[in-house]
């Protein structure tokens, strides 16, 4: 399986999620010792969802997105003699996206043992 550090897609969103947890989970806390229990209940459950949407967030941008790029390469029946340089069909942003360093090192990890030849030639 692919391993890279490709750092955590928008960073700020699991930090978000996780302030979020702790917030709303402060609150049930407050609410429970209030006795709003139904409130603090609501809070509860929130604070848990928010707590498993980091955690699944976390999960998805180091590690989800590899698996399901390796289930993409290997579905693709790659033969080796592929041609990937016709991004600039595309135009526009996508184009640029497709030819920005990220991109272009994903594919050639990912391709490099996927390849019956071993070979992989990159352009720019």
């Amino acid at each position: 399986m692919l391993h890279g550090d490709y750092g955590f897609d928008a960073p700020y969103i699991p930090i978000g999620f996780a302030i979020a947890a702790v917030l709303a989970f402060c609150f049930a806390v407050i609410l429970f010792a209030s006795s709003f229990w139904w409130l603090a209940g609501v809070s509860l459950v929130g604070a848990v969802v928010f707590a498993l949407s980091t955690i699944n967030f976390l999960w998805t941008t180091r590690r989800g997105k590899f698996i399901v790029w390796g289930e993409l390469l290997d579905a693709l029946a790659l033969r080796g003699d592929e041609v990937f340089s016709t991004w600039d069909a595309v135009g526009g942003w996508f184009s640029y996206l497709l030819r920005s360093a990220y991109l272009r090192d994903m594919l050639s990890a990912s391709t490099s043992g996927r390849l019956p030849t071993n070979r992989e030639t990159a352009s720019r």
